[in-house]
């Protein structure tokens, strides 16, 4: 049974050893003329493609592992970020200060500002959130996290 489920390259690897298989069935009837796909040569073949899968695999779970890493940093940038905004509107910080501090905060978490709809039928101005579409890498939220700190 294969040790990575995808139909690329792992599938290809093990239709290759099953071909092996074959050849090697068919014994001293299997003769090609060219050298480049003897029994050996394959062999040599299956063996380097099969260290290539168990070097990806070793890479995806590092690279996943990191990508966890990343992730939980991430949380704690956000905490930080809602107690730093809290913390400006206690403040009573107002103005230009204010509208820069949380510009940086929205583009940190990915949002808008809020923009204000007017509705004919009521006297109150309805506030609507719109769905953003900004989704800054990593490297970028912690640059916006260092301009905002």
């Amino acid at each position: 049974m294969r040790e990575i489920k995808d139909g690329g390259y792992a599938q290809q690897v093990e239709n290759f050893g099953m071909l092996i298989q074959l050849a090697q069935q068919l014994g001293s009837a299997y003769m090609p003329a060219n050298e480049n796909i003897s029994l050996v040569s394959l062999e040599k073949l299956k063996q380097n493609a099969q260290s290539a899968i168990k070097g990806w695999v070793t890479a995806k779970i590092e690279f996943n592992r990191i990508g966890a890493l990343r992730k939980d940093e991430l949380d704690n940038l956000f905490l930080l970020v809602t107690c730093i905004s809290r913390e400006v509107k206690v403040c009573g910080i107002r103005g230009e200060i204010l509208n820069d501090i949380m510009s940086k905060v929205r583009q940190f978490r990915g949002q808008r500002k809020k923009s204000k709809i007017l509705v004919l039928d009521q006297a109150e101005p309805k506030t609507k959130q719109r769905k953003s579409g900004i989704n800054y890498s990593c490297e970028r939220k912690f640059e916006l996290f260092y301009q905002l700190v």
